[in-house]
């Protein structure tokens, strides 16, 4: 009833939204209604539909209604929405929304008080061309005030579906409130959660947030920018300077990730960059400035990276662009006692080759990747969240477990495959002492044969350790496969 909840229609059809009233009850309808619908909401003036606005709630019929995501899984939206002005809003505007949806953004202005999800739950790529989301949308509002207590979240919990690609705009997260927050069962990340096998983001013009959390409270892995990258997934990161022309840095950042072993075994993974990256993925900076990352806390229970909590063949920073990622200090740690891999860069890095692998089979570990470089710098690796082993001694490392700590790498699988790693400059310390293997630059090589190969070369590495690991190397700090007599690499 267009006179009374202020919702109208054009004379072709499309839905007008001229308040918060009428958009609050639009958003409730069936989202089976809404999937194909044309929507444009607002003029030029701005529209307070979050909880906190003093238009926050509708009541109708004897009912008290507040914003609602559009779309479901099972009915996406799928239509057209226009956003003109400025629409205030503290839940995502989407549940689902599809790549066949025409969406333009003027601004919206976020005022949720404790993170979450800001554009969508779920991203579906509905084939494999290119798609951009575009607009402006920050803590700040027109008349340049950040709202109060603001705390932005993630941009979207899961991009998947065909082999697309999804542009995302760099004002689509001016990270303009002082802290941002996304916690979460399954997989979290500031860019997303989820990033499904072979789709593909790319940030153009991208400021991080300065500090924040992210939290993966169940059966997920958590990143700092993107939860879990899917076989073939690719992040692309057109870093820019930020306002005061910096390059942008994250500093005290904190990376948890609980997990959950009925949900599967690549969970409870933690990197500064990634959680978890499936085979082949890919991570790139395509711009020349350079991503700080400092004195961030990474905690996963089974893999914890300043850079990836666990990497299975990843390309990492080969494009031609000169931006690097800096792992300027920080503390990395496993909660598992049994099974923990901790690095300054990787907890657990796998390289496997073969005659038809895209994936190069002689891999130099990445130039463009910077960690501890400096005693001021240094990364903290810690084992598990107790000192010592239950039966053993406080602060004595076990041979029973599988506990890998090292200042690049915790645990480096190599199968059919050459890493070199050259001119890296490390300042690490072990945290308790509690492992089975510490190294300066690896904790653990595991191979099963002697084609594999790993050339360390003009590298310095300073390393200090608590107390006693079961095994310890300057360098490296074991080598073969666990279990095994033989030493194959």
């Amino acid at each position: 009833n267009s006179a009374t909840s202020g919702v109208g229609k054009t004379s072709d059809g499309a839905i007008l939204v001229s308040n918060a009233m009428s958009l609050i009850l639009l958003s409730n309808c069936k989202a089976s209604d809404l999937a194909g619908q044309t929507i444009i909401i607002g003029s030029t003036g701005k529209i307070d539909a979050s909880g906190s606005g003093k238009n926050g709630a509708a009541e109708w019929n004897g009912s008290t209604y507040h914003f609602s995501s559009i779309g479901t899984d099972e009915y996406p939206f799928e239509g057209s929405l226009t956003v003109n002005g400025e629409l205030f809003i503290d839940t995502a505007l989407f549940g689902t929304v599809t790549s066949d949806a025409k969406i333009q953004l003027d601004k919206i202005t976020w005022t949720g008080k404790t993170g979450g999800v800001m554009i969508a739950g779920h991203y579906e790529l509905k084939d494999t061309e290119s798609h951009t989301f575009s607009g402006v949308l920050s803590a700040t509002s027109n008349e340049d005030k950040i709202q109060d207590d603001a705390v932005m979240g993630c941009l979207f919990g899961t991009i998947d579906g065909s082999a697309g690609t999804l542009n995302i705009a760099g004002t689509m997260a001016g990270y303009t409130s002082p802290s941002a927050k996304i916690e979460s069962a399954g997989n979290v990340g500031f860019v997303c959660g989820t990033l499904g096998a072979g789709c593909t983001v790319m940030l153009d013009g991208y400021v991080p947030p300065l500090s924040g959390e992210v939290k993966s409270t169940d059966g997920g892995n958590a990143g700092g920018l993107v939860g879990e990258l899917g076989a073939g997934a690719k992040l692309s990161v057109n870093l820019a300077k930020n306002s005061d022309g910096q390059n942008p840095v994250i500093d005290g950042m904190t990376v948890t990730s609980s997990g959950n072993d009925a949900v599967g075994e690549h969970t409870g993974n933690a990197g500064g960059l990634a959680g978890y990256a499936g085979d082949g993925a890919v991570i790139d900076i395509t711009s020349d400035v350079d991503f700080t990352l400092s004195g961030s806390v990474v905690t996963g229970k089974r893999s914890a990276g300043g850079v990836a909590g666990a990497a299975y063949n990843v390309n990492l920073l080969r494009g031609g662009s000169a931006g690097k990622v800096i792992v300027s200090g920080g503390t990395m740690k496993a909660t598992d006692a049994n099974t923990g891999l901790v690095g300054g860069a990787f907890g657990e890095y796998i390289l496997e080759g073969s005659e038809n692998a895209e994936f190069p089979e002689r891999l130099e570990f990445p130039e463009r990747l910077e960690v501890a470089k400096s005693a001021e710098a240094k990364v903290t690796v810690i084992g598990c969240a107790a000192k010592g082993n239950p039966g053993q001694a406080d602060g004595i490392g076990s041979a029973d477990t599988d506990v890998q700590l090292g200042g690049l790498i915790g645990s480096l699988e190599l199968d059919n495959s050459y890493l070199s790693i050259s001119g890296k400059t490390v300042y690490v310390e072990s945290g308790n002492g509690c492992e089975r293997s510490y190294g300066g630059l690896v904790g653990h090589v595991v191979s099963s044969s002697l084609s594999n190969s790993l050339v360390i070369k003009d590298c310095s590495v300073t390393s200090a350790y608590a107390k006693f690991a079961y095994y310890h190397g300057g360098v490296v700090g074991e080598i073969g496969q666990t279990g095994d007599a033989a030493a194959a690499v």
